[in-house]
């Protein structure tokens, strides 16, 4: 099996006096509505930097500036049941700061399955039952409140 390698991007911005965060949200017909922190594969010969800058200019056409790790997290499809493909994912989360207006973001070229983006408090994603994947609210949560977390497989 391979090992796909992911960057993510864990954005919080201060909107109407509340903490949100950036989402991509994506439509896939098999299992509906979906959200994920911007970002995605890491390209060959390509470093995790410039995965994340390339990542976040094609889906919210932004500019970052890449921070400390977060968290870390392990895919297992055989685990968590296919809801990312069948290959085993290993991703780095990372804190960025948005360096575009929030006004001038927009959907360039996401994924296929990506219908546009939105910002959203943690409470908001758990008291909504949002579909997070890879699932990792736990881990958000620690982030947010200066944790760096690394999750091996479903815990």
């Amino acid at each position: 099996m391979t090992l796909r390698f992911d960057v993510r991007a864990l954005m919080i911005k201060k909107i109407q006096n509340q903490k949100k965060i950036l989402l991509i949200e994506h439509h896939d017909p098999e299992i509906g509505t979906h959200y994920t922190l911007p970002g995605g594969k890491v390209e060959d010969r390509e470093s995790a930097y410039e995965a994340l800058h390339r990542e976040l200019k094609e889906e919210v056409g932004g500019k970052i500036q890449i921070g400390e790790l977060a968290f870390g997290y392990e895919y297992l499809p055989w685990i968590e049941g296919d809801e990312l493909g069948d290959r085993k994912r290993v991703g780095l989360v990372f804190h960025a700061r948005l360096m575009t207006p929030i006004q001038k973001l927009k959907t360039v070229r996401g994924d296929g399955d990506q219908v546009g983006f939105t910002w959203m408090s943690l409470r908001e994603v758990q008291k909504k039952n949002i579909l997070l994947l890879p699932r990792m609210k736990k881990e958000l949560k620690a982030a947010l409140e200066g944790y760096v977390s690394f999750r091996m497989g479903k815990n």
